[in-house]
């Protein structure tokens, strides 16, 4: 009920590739539910579910959550798809993250993109 009451509900789920079922069954009927009480009320969720593309293809549990989703009358999907960190990526959040010069993260930076 507290959820009802605030103004808006934003949940993150990371790694949903490796979500049995059951547990995206459980996802989908409460984004389900929730999508349709907000709406009556006039609040707002934001669901972001963050997978990796190359380990889902269509027969795997997490497509056929999201196909229902996607169907559902009280329930808004958009897909971004996002490409891979380059090398340089990599090497720039190492060295922001850890505030030290780009020559001294460059053999961190090369372990960690492989």
């Amino acid at each position: 009920e507290a959820v009802l009451q605030s103004g808006f509900v934003v949940m993150i789920c990371d790694d949903l590739q490796w979500a049995d079922r059951t547990t995206l069954a459980l996802i989908s009927e409460v984004l389900a539910k929730l999508g349709e009480n907000l709406r009556h009320i006039g609040r707002c969720c934001l669901f972001i579910g963050l997978y990796r593309e190359d380990e889902v293809d269509d027969d795997h549990p997490f497509s056929i959550q999201y196909s229902y989703l996607q169907m559902s009358s009280n329930i808004n999907t958009t897909e971004i798809k996002l490409s891979g960190l380059s090398k340089k990526d990599v090497a720039d959040m190492i060295t922001a993250e850890l505030r030290l010069s780009r020559r001294l993260v460059g053999d961190l930076a090369d372990v960690v993109y492989k």
